[in-house]
């Protein structure tokens, strides 16, 4: 009874830590700093630069704590869902606060950590892609975007990308 036990548990800890990994690595082959990086540090425990066994078992044996909500040394389809969600907003958290601290690094000309409606003025008037967007979307050059125009133009984006949005959901026609 204990090996297929131990045998399923050492197969859930082994695929929430590929499950890991993947989801670390993304589209983007594990450029950037959610990629091979991100997982280096998470494993490498003691932060020497180095990971060991050792601590690649602790990784897993944590992920697998860090999923089991109820810590009654299972895994449910609920808590592996409840974990995955919670990575995913972990993960959309940090991609956000990195965008706004660039945003305020680009915009905040008077570096007060703040951005002035004069800083986010002068930023969107200077924004020349909003201005090659707008043209790109004004296919008759009117001035305006109609509802026509602006449903053209996502129709062209969705076959250019494939029917799937970045981060790969499939798109719906509805929105």
């Amino acid at each position: 009874m204990k090996k297929p036990v131990l045998m399923i548990t050492g197969a859930v800890a082994l695929a929430l830590g590929l499950a890991g990994m993947a989801s670390a690595e993304g589209k983007h082959g594990g450029k950037g700093p959610r990629g091979g990086a991100m997982m280096f540090e998470q494993m490498d425990l003691n932060k020497d630069g180095q990971i060991t066994k050792e601590e690649v078992a602790q990784a897993k044996a944590k992920r697998f704590t860090d999923a089991d909500a109820d810590s009654d040394g299972f895994l449910t389809a609920d808590e592996l869902k409840a974990h995955a969600q919670k990575q995913h907003a972990d993960r959309a958290a940090k991609k956000m606060e990195r965008r706004i601290a660039k945003m305020i690094e680009r915009t905040d000309t008077d570096n007060d950590g703040k951005i002035s409606a004069a800083e986010a003025e002068a930023a969107a008037s200077s924004d020349k892609r909003a201005d090659k967007m707008f043209a790109k979307l004004d296919t008759n050059e009117d001035g305006v975007i109609t509802k026509e125009e602006a449903e053209a133009a996502r129709k062209e984006m969705r076959g250019k990308w494939g029917g799937k949005r970045k981060g790969g959901h499939d798109h719906d026609d509805n929105n």
